[in-house]
């Protein structure tokens, strides 16, 4: 899968969670890793990907409407 495949489950689990901070703590990594990875700076490993995905799977009608605007939330809030 292509890494936006990958960041847009990453980023439907944010959603989800309700913030960054909150599916750091789910997928147990620092909220400046996840933060990195929703972003695009960083690849997203398998393993985490995994995790968002069946998180995503698992909660009904979650979707994302404007996953532009939610990035640029998470950027201004970590002042990136």
């Amino acid at each position: 899968m292509s890494n936006g495949t990958y960041q847009r489950t990453l980023i439907e689990a944010c959603n989800i969670a309700g913030d960054e901070s909150v599916l750091a703590i789910y997928l147990h990594q620092s909220p400046q890793k996840v933060v990195g990875w929703l972003v695009g700076d960083d690849p997203i490993p398998v393993e985490v990907f995994l995790q968002a995905a069946d998180m995503v799977s698992l909660t009904p009608h979650s979707h994302i409407e404007n996953a532009e605007l939610f990035l640029k939330q998470i950027r201004k809030r970590h002042g990136l």
